[in-house]
């Protein structure tokens, strides 16, 4: 039962709750707001009941007067008073007060304490004294004195009577928030105090109205775990005062399917609640997006991006309704900032680094608790621990577990928290340890191995960060006795918390701190991560319907089945072992395999039968062949005589034809000499045809002088006349000459071309001829013979269309038949060992014994070689075949560029 209840005006909270946790230390339990309303509770319902339930009021009034519900609070408890007199109503004037303050008429009757000035012992002890009406304290007993240290737990909202040292950061919390910031994102390294200075200090400041008023505001609050959607669709429905559990998925598709999803569902829940509430979301240990978030195959990255971005796109919504304060542990900043929305939001955003304690603010934490239940902690403990605690970061658990282990340890009779209690513990950084000793030590070796394993199963090792807590269901921690005995030690020792049928490491200080439990984990990492594997996708596999494109194959299942299979050896004991889900999921994997293993025996049976039946039938046909072989070789070598006799003959026709021709060519040579003779006697009876024409003038002109001697000169013509006769004779003669000796020539380059032709025709025939033994060949399955053939038969063909169709079939010859060895030659100095070629057959490579690989042109041109100091055992291209690989019993293997 409180002693007394406290009406303020929600802006003077801060002053009010130094009075109060002041009348704490006197002994009193005061009725604080802040301390004393449920989260979950309707305010105005707690209020009355506090007010019929307390027999006494102290009505204060500071700076700002009278708040708005301060009346009502006064006006209920005097009706209450003025039926029973042994209630109090004390009005009580705090430092800053207005000099003009209007009091209500029915409170001037009572007698008023004036608090204006200095607040020493004395004051506060006549406050306490009038409050009691000089009745002195009940003496209850000691050990119900609540324990005001948290230990390794997290101040909740009703603890934060005993949350003291955050006072300045809780203010600067709310400045934020009243200066219009809608998204507060709190960042602090693991042990720094982010979660109770949001939940046991901004939270009640904000729930008793120190937030403008904030009376009516609605707080949810939540952590991610590994359904962030679902979390925060309960935390809602919570605080909007609706408990229909069949909403929490239709919210959680709503998120999914939009990021207007939490704006528009806020909107329609809470217009329809009184006062037109305001929501404040607190993300708590909003790094659990990244660890436990993603074990969970319905809420897989997309969820925790989709929290996200519903949260931002609330928190940006002019004049919206919804603010939110996240906790981020420090390591995890580079991850959000990853996200490129959350990055950018970020930057706008107000960033709170929460810097570790100061020396007084670690007095505050470590004496003000004891002295709000009646006990102080020796100076010299207060020196000690302001040493070890002040201004170093992730040290407010180990301060809190240590002095939770001195208030088990407490001197009773004296009321204090001794000195000899600090040095039995060792000081704040051992304290974890001798408690987890302590636990071990009590224990048998196999509970002592199922602690091992329990602390195993509630660890999420890090992946760049550090390793963190992890939220465990008991089920998966194991039912057997030695387990529960394991996980009830640790729960005592207050090392691991249990609620709602799920278990959770205290804090993370204590995975840091506690070396033997380091060392397990170090010595587990590569099982307890592989394990980890295993649990996610088992929850991917379960949450799919069991799809088996979701088991394990490969590599990871037989690692997996060699580390967690069935073990019967003397150390199965000491093995980390699975949960149902995971054993149900690797045996499902190794079914699968199994029964992929024998449909792929099946297959390989019916292989190996279709395989035999093959070669029954290819031994028939290799029968039938050889017969057949045997009378195509038969043919061949009849072929053969009388292909090689015909080729006999045509190598007589072709020897006389060429004999032909060289007497065509001599016929030709001499007939050409004829031809230059008559040209030699046609040019003289030109040359004589123009002295006789000449003669024949000079005749004339002798006729013409000479009339008178008309029978000398008859005569003479006469003379001259048979002399021209005889000239036109021989010149006649020459022509006829001339044109025998053309007629000569012209019979001669005839002959010529004719004895040419015959060549052509016996070179043709005897290329027919060679072709029809390749056809031979190739019809009696001889495909060297008939290439061997074929070959010749291109050489000679001298017609272009011929050449293209032999050419043509040989190389039709070389695609259906076996390999064909042509003329090309590419040698080594040594025995080949292999050869390759490239993609587009332009290029060979060959290896050898002589200690080289070489490089050649498809027509045996070498193009490089490669040397080694020992055989060439291989040599293959690379994919682009811009580079060789060779390699050799020298030990060594090669690069080159091809």
């Amino acid at each position: 039962m409180h002693d007394v209840f406290i009406s303020h005006s929600s802006q003077d909270k801060p002053m009010v709750e130094r009075l109060a946790r002041a009348l704490q230390q006197e002994g009193l339990k005061p009725w604080f707001d802040k301390w004393d309303l449920v989260p979950g509770d309707r305010w105005q319902e707690a209020l009355e009941r506090a007010i019929l339930d307390t027999p006494a009021l102290l009505v204060c009034y500071g700076p700002s007067g009278s708040g708005p519900w301060q009346a009502e609070e006064v006006r209920a408890f005097v009706d209450r008073a003025v039926k029973d007199p042994s209630r109090r109503v004390i009005p009580a004037w705090l430092p800053d007060c207005p000099e003009n303050l209007e009091v209500p008429l029915f409170l001037r009757g009572f007698h008023a304490m004036d608090l204006r000035g200095s607040w020493d012992g004395g004051v506060i002890k006549g406050l306490a004294h009038a409050i009691l009406d000089g009745r002195p304290l009940p003496p209850g007993p000691i050990s119900t004195i609540p324990c005001p240290y948290r230990g390794l737990k997290v101040f909740e909202e009703e603890h934060a009577r005993w949350m003291f040292g955050r006072e300045r950061e809780v203010t600067d919390l709310l400045g934020h928030l009243r200066g219009g910031s809608r998204l507060l994102v709190l960042i602090g390294a693991s042990g720094s105090g982010k979660s109770s200075l949001v939940r046991a200090g901004l939270v009640p400041s904000v729930r008793t109205g120190e937030l403008n008023g904030s009376f009516h505001w609605r707080v949810a609050t939540l952590r991610p775990g590994v359904r962030p959607l679902d979390a925060l669709a309960t935390e809602l429905l919570m605080a909007g005062s609706n408990d229909n559990p069949a909403l929490i998925e239709q919210y959680v598709e709503a998120f999914r399917g939009s990021e207007k999803g939490l704006a528009n569902a806020t909107e329609l829940l809470f217009r329809k609640l009184p006062d037109d509430p305001r929501l404040l979301i607190v993300v708590d240990q909003f790094e659990e997006v990244f660890t436990e978030a993603r074990e969970d195959k319905a809420a897989t990255d997309s969820d925790a991006h989709q929290l996200v971005a519903n949260l931002l796109d609330a928190t940006a919504i002019p004049n919206g309704r919804v603010h939110a304060v996240l906790t981020v542990r420090a390591d995890f900043l580079p991850r959000c900032l990853a996200w490129p929305d959350l990055a950018a939001r970020l930057q706008g955003a107000v960033r709170f680094a929460l810097a570790p304690l100061g020396p007084q603010q670690v007095k505050d934490a470590v004496r003000r608790p004891a002295l709000a239940v009646g006990f102080d902690v020796e100076p010299a403990v207060v020196g000690k621990l302001v040493d070890e605690v002040a201004g170093k970061t992730g040290t407010l658990p180990l301060l809190q577990h240590l002095l939770r282990e001195l208030w088990e340890a407490r001197d009773e009779t004296r009321r204090i928290l001794a000195w000899t209690g600090y040095e039995k513990l060792g000081g704040v950084h051992k304290g974890i340890t001798h408690s987890a000793a302590r636990m071990l030590e009590g224990l048998g070796p196999e509970e002592q191995q199922a602690v091992r394993k329990v602390i195993g199963r509630l660890v999420h090792l890090g992946e760049g960060t550090e390793d963190t807590r992890r939220r465990a269901a008991r089920e998966e921690l194991g039912e057997d006795p030695t387990t529960r005995t394991a996980l009830d030690a640790l729960v005592k020792a207050r090392l691991v918390s249990v609620d709602e049928g799920h278990a959770e490491i205290a804090h993370e200080a204590l995975i840091r701190e506690w070396d033997i439990l380091r060392g397990w984990i170090e010595a587990d990492r590569a099982r307890l991560q592989l394990r980890q594997e295993i649990r996610r996708a088992a929850k991917a596999w379960d949450a799919g319907g069991r799809d088996m494109a979701d088991l394990w194959r490969g590599g990871r299942l037989t690692r997996a089945t060699e580390e967690f299979g069935e073990r019967t050896d003397e150390k199965q004991q000491d093995r980390l072992t699975l949960a149902s889900l995971e054993e149900g999921f690797l045996a499902a994997s190794l079914a699968a395999r199994r029964q992929e293993e024998e449909e792929r025996e099946k297959v390989r049976q019916a292989q190996l039968r279709q395989q035999e039946r093959q070669m029954e039938l290819l031994k028939k046909l290799a029968h039938t062949e050889k017969g057949r072989a045997e009378e195509a070789e038969r043919r061949r070598e009849q072929e053969a005589r009388a292909a090689a006799q015909e080729q006999q003959a045509m190598e007589a026709e072709k020897q006389r034809a060429q004999a032909e021709k060289e007497r065509a060519e001599a016929e030709a040579k001499r007939a050409a000499e004829q031809a230059r003779a008559a040209e030699k006697e046609q040019q003289a009876m030109e040359a004589e045809k123009r002295r006789a024409e000449a003669e024949r003038e000079q005749a004339e002109a002798k006729k013409r002088q000479a009339e008178a001697e008309t029978k000398q000169a008859t005569d003479r013509e006469e003379a001259e006349r048979d002399r021209a006769e005889a000239t036109r004779k021989r010149f006649w003669l020459m022509t006829v000459f001339a044109v025998i000796a053309i007629l000569l020539m012209v019979i001669a380059g005839w002959k010529a071309w004719q004895a040419n032709r015959q060549e052509q025709i016996a070179e043709q025939l005897l290329a027919n001829n060679h072709w029809a033994s390749g056809m031979g060949a190739e019809k009696g399955n001889d495909p060297i013979t008939a290439v061997h053939f074929y070959a010749k038969a291109t050489r000679g063909y001298s017609d272009a269309t011929d050449i293209q169709a032999g050419r043509l079939k040989l190389q039709a010859l070389q695609t259906t038949r076996n390999a064909i060895a042509l003329e090309t030659v590419m040698g080594h100095d040594g025995r080949v060992l292999g050869a390759a070629f490239s993609a587009d057959e332009s290029r060979i490579l060959t290896w050898s014994s002589d200690g080289t690989a070489r490089l050649w042109r498809s027509d045996g041109a070498e193009l490089a070689r490669m040397a080694h100091d020992d055989w060439v055992r291989g040599a293959a291209f690379s994919a682009d075949e811009s580079r060789i690989l060779t390699w050799s019993d020298d030990k060594t293997a090669r690069l080159w560029r091809s």
